[in-house]
């Protein structure tokens, strides 16, 4: 045990290896903030619409559950659909 462990701490422990370890470790972080930034919560303005939307949806179809609700929740994803699809 003691040989496997002191060829791993021989191999991991160059500077070299060390140092594209943690280079690879910051441009993971960086990637990862970048797309976040990009397409996450992050963005300005972007909770305002998401209230905005959710209390303008919640008034439409709170309460009972009817035919109409259900035909209105149906269009609205047909509509979403077609416009990510395009």
């Amino acid at each position: 045990m003691k040989m496997i462990y002191y060829e791993m701490k021989k191999s991991w422990f160059k500077m070299s290896v060390l140092f594209l370890l943690v280079f690879f470790c910051f441009l993971s972080a960086y990637k990862i903030c970048s797309m976040y930034n990009i397409s996450g919560r992050l963005r300005e303005n972007d909770d305002v619409k998401t209230k905005e939307a959710y209390f303008e949806l919640y008034d439409i179809l709170s309460g009972e559950i009817t035919e109409e609700k259900t035909r209105y929740i149906n269009k609205f994803y047909k509509e979403l659909d077609r416009n990510v699809n395009l």
